[in-house]
């Protein structure tokens, strides 16, 4: 777990938080695709250029089997 608002950085290949209905919001350079994870932002506007995509929980423990994962905290 890191907190970005305090300037921490991760190197892992997958970046999530909870998201405020069911699942994650993750965001990496993957492309990920499979049920339960569908793309809501191509890259084209975050600031770091990720891909941004929204899973169930059932997705994201596959995901964690197979990728570094990390949560992304904030206050």
């Amino acid at each position: 777990m890191i907190y970005p608002e305090l300037g921490e950085t991760t190197n892992a290949a997958i970046e999530y938080r909870a998201s405020y209905s069911n699942g994650f919001y993750l965001t990496t350079d993957l492309e990920l695709k499979g049920r339960g994870i569908t793309i809501i932002g191509d890259g084209s506007v975050h600031k770091r250029g990720k891909k941004t995509y929204r899973a169930t929980k059932t997705a994201m423990d596959k995901l964690k089997k197979n990728h570094e994962v990390c949560y992304l905290a904030s206050f």
